[in-house]
């Protein structure tokens, strides 16, 4: 099959998606106000800060465009191109970008309430409990995962750090330049950032920057710790991810997610670009069954989870990106652009990997294992290299190409990295204050009277250093499962288990949706076919993989998976009761 004839077919999709279906949703389902007040209106304190729609859009795209997006579409090429472009491409209209614009009415509509608390108002409080237990769960492996990837590829690409670095300091003075000016002015200063980046790309892309040696702490003849380069950059992958998460949103954070999804675009138009001119055959076969492996069916739902459909966009939507919507009508724009533009990325990889070998006999030696491609930076390195052949064709420099693809691609998992950063942190601070550890800082709640009579510079003082705390625990948490093996692999352990918690997760706001939706006296249809279909595909690989892990005693993931599947009957359970009883659904 001809690239050029995919790519076309995908983007004629994804533009009647945005056109004409994103609109019905807007107006016919989630019925957008423009004149709605949003949170960011109301609160002017911590991440609450409304940002232009442009702005925010770059910084929710690269927020939930991580490694993944790419990793899972290559991956899931092993069943054949055609399952995984058809996922990808009707993934990402029907359930994606109706997932990625309702997360954001819903969290728009319920200001102050997290993702587990909106489970606890439409579901009831144990649900809220098992919600904040499988969240919690997810963001640390994917922070784990990610922490592992960036540095990964800072050793693999070391002529991608002072780069990346100088990224970062870019846009910290784009933030700066960014306060108080009109939107109008986001256009030329992207332009200048950008620019500017792609020089620093150019220039300091020619020196390498890397740690050399390693240490090892032994014990009795066994190696407890493993200090080498990796490790080092996953430390400061941690570091970097504290300092981010402490600066306001609009300091660091948001102009680095902008930026990042700038300098993303401008990757993606060499690509396609590339691909255009060049217009390859795909070598990968139509469909493929691996010999060790398992089959496409339920399978494909789990490895290709973002760039078609991904339960932890409900989580950055709900804990970042809602709190900064100017208006509810930019949820469109935000929401379901940001799900088209991913697909883009999801079909990229695709693309790439699917022509990244000279013949099918490379294709299948390449595809043979399913354990073979299970090691997840060489993936990324397929990609990269065929990002820089592409950019080959346009007469760019291999060197710079390189480079540039793996700031990009370590750019994206940073910045989700340090948003799963901050909505677990959000997710802790959620439990503490139902648990009344510390005071609650909800929309319209009244304070404690101890609290009111306290000063409120003690208050504030009380306040920060507790955020402080929960942000201590929250990238604590994730260092010790980090380096739960002393090497800094542990999170890959429990790689396997992400895929499903990731689709359950998602099955879990499409149903809050559900519950939403219904009580607003709204249209349903549209967001409870898409979850009826996902919760049998997410049940139905559980169980297939609970059976695998018991054979190979694996009795860890066994049981973590066992967990999983009890929450999600759990929850599903609760919510068919739910539903049945108009008496059970809270009134406004």
């Amino acid at each position: 099959m001809n690239s050029l004839f995919l790519l076309i077919i995908a983007v004629l999709a994804f533009v009647f998606g945005y056109r004409f279906y994103s609109k019905f949703l807007s107006l016919g389902v989630f019925r957008l106000d423009i004149n709605y007040s949003t949170p960011a209106h109301r609160r002017t304190d911590g991440d609450y800060t409304f940002a232009s729609r442009h702005l925010l859009f770059g910084h929710h795209l690269a927020a939930i465009a991580a490694g993944t997006t790419l990793i899972g579409s290559a991956v899931a090429l092993i069943w054949g191109w055609i399952p995984a472009f058809l996922w990808v491409v009707v993934g990402t209209v029907v359930a994606a970008g109706t997932y990625g614009l309702g997360s954001l009415w819903l969290s728009v509509r319920h200001p102050g309430l997290g993702a587990a608390e909106l489970a606890g108002k439409f579901i009831g409080p144990r649900a809220c409990e098992l919600f904040f237990l499988l969240a919690l769960a997810l963001l640390l492996i994917m922070n784990a995962v990610f922490a592992l990837l960036a540095a990964q590829l800072f050793v693999a690409y070391p002529a991608a750090v002072l780069p990346f670095w100088t990224v970062v300091l870019i846009a910290l003075v784009f933030g700066q330049f960014l306060r108080g000016r009109r939107e109008h002015e986001l256009i030329p200063a992207s332009l200048v950032a950008l620019l500017v980046s792609i020089m620093a790309v150019w220039l300091l892309g020619k020196a390498s920057f890397a740690f050399t040696g390693a240490l090892n702490l032994d014990m009795r003849g066994e190696s407890f710790v493993s200090m080498d380069a990796t490790f080092v950059w996953m430390v400061l992958m941690l570091v970097y991810s504290f300092v981010a998460t402490r600066l306001p949103v609009r300091k660091l954070v948001r102009p680095h997610g902008y930026l990042t999804a700038v300098l993303l675009g401008f990757a993606l138009i060499i690509l396609y670009t590339g691909v255009v001119i060049e217009h390859p055959t795909l070598v990968a076969p139509e469909f493929n069954t691996p010999p060790d492996g398992p089959g496409v069916m339920p399978w494909l739902f789990i490895t290709l989870t973002s760039g078609a459909f991904a339960g932890f966009h409900f989580l950055i939507a709900n804990g970042i990106t809602a709190k900064q919507l100017n208006h509810e009508t930019d949820a469109r724009y935000v929401g379901y652009g940001a799900a088209v533009a991913e697909g883009l990325i999801a079909l990229s990889a695709i693309l790439v990997v699917g022509t990244a070998f000279n013949s099918p006999e490379a294709w299948n030696q390449h595809f043979a294992s399913w354990e073979g491609i299970q090691d997840l930076q060489p993936i990324l390195a397929l990609y990269i290299n065929g990002f820089t052949h592409f950019a080959g064709v346009l007469g760019l420099g291999a060197e710079f190409a390189r480079t540039l693809a793996a700031v990009v691609v370590i750019s994206l998992i940073v910045t989700t990295l340090v948003a799963g950063i901050r909505v677990q942190k959000h997710l802790l601070a959620e439990f503490a204050q139902r648990r009344g550890i510390i005071p609650s800082e909800k929309e319209g709640e009244t304070q404690t009277a101890p609290a009111r009579r306290a000063p409120w510079p003690a208050r504030a003082v009380a306040l920060f250093q507790k955020d402080k705390n929960l942000l201590w625990l929250t990238v604590g948490l994730t260092a010790l499962l980090m380096f739960s093996d002393g090497r800094g692999f542990g999170g890959l352990k429990l790689w396997p288990l992400f895929g499903a918690a990731n689709l359950v997760l998602g099955v879990f706001g499409l149903l809050l949706l559900t519950l939403a939706l219904r009580r607003a006296q709204q249209p349903v249809v549209q967001v409870l076919a898409p979850m009826v279909l996902l919760a049998l595909f997410a049940s139905w690989a559980l169980i297939a993989q609970l059976g695998a892990w018991w054979q190979s005693g694996h009795w860890l993931l066994f049981g973590l998976g066992l967990i999983l599947l009890l929450i999600e009957l759990a929850v599903i359970l609760e919510a068919v009761m739910t539903l049945k009883s108009r008496a059970s659904i809270p009134t406004a």
